[in-house]
């Protein structure tokens, strides 16, 4: 009898054991699922609702080209449509340059519209010229001049002095070019416009080529 009723204890024991186990794995399972689901929705959320606008709403520096690449890029892959809005006064034109050929690169389906409120002065119209749709406010305005590049040197290493002319050259080259392949202009009126250092209305910008539609006039 009480050899039965240590063996009845044991088959007791093991049956709670298995339960607890089992129950242990239900729970962490469960956990795992809602974890899973907040990511995905994580993902979706890079393209969808208030993501697909960018603001660009600053000077145009190194670090714009990371949270380019990390929002409006993969979002234009995937299919999304995308808003660039603009009111920035220029910066790094090669920065610029950069941006304008990776947006370019990867909208293959015109999906991406830039919109200037305000200013793209200087650098910041690259990025403006990026877009398939690119609409300007009516009291907006652009500048456009030649290409400013910045000389780091010192007097132990003029390299960076001495190579100076020809990298002008090439960025200035690459800016007119961008310039008169998504414009009106001829890159003979680019570098016109360029020595002028003109200032431009939303319809100067629109009567040569660089915007695409005047928004806003009410």
């Amino acid at each position: 009898m009480k050899k039965f009723t240590v063996a009845l204890a044991f088959m007791l024991l093991g049956i709670v054991t298995i339960n607890w186990f089992v129950g242990e794995t239900s729970t962490a399972m469960a956990a795992m699922e809602p974890s899973d689901v907040e990511e995905e929705e994580q993902d979706n959320l890079k393209c969808t609702g208030k993501h697909r606008r960018f603001v660009l709403d600053s000077a145009i520096e190194w670090g714009l080209t990371g949270e380019i690449f990390n929002t409006v890029i993969p979002c234009l892959e995937g299919g999304y449509s995308q808003e660039i809005v603009i009111n920035s006064p220029g910066g790094s034109p090669t920065t610029a340059h950069g941006i304008y050929e990776a947006l370019r690169l990867v909208d293959t389906e015109n999906r991406l519209t830039t919109t200037v409120y305000g200013s793209a002065h200087s650098a910041a119209m690259y990025v403006f010229l990026a877009g398939a749709n690119r609409n300007i406010s009516c009291s907006s305005t652009m500048q456009i001049h030649p290409v400013t590049l910045r000389v780091i040197t010192s007097s132990n290493d003029r390299t960076e002095l001495d190579s100076f002319p020809e990298r002008w050259e090439k960025t200035e080259a690459r800016s007119v070019s961008i310039l008169a392949r998504r414009t009106n202009l001829t890159e003979a009126d680019v570098r016109e416009l360029k020595l002028g250092h003109r200032l431009l209305s939303a319809e100067d910008a629109l009567e040569h080529g660089i915007a695409t539609e005047v928004i806003g006039c009410v």
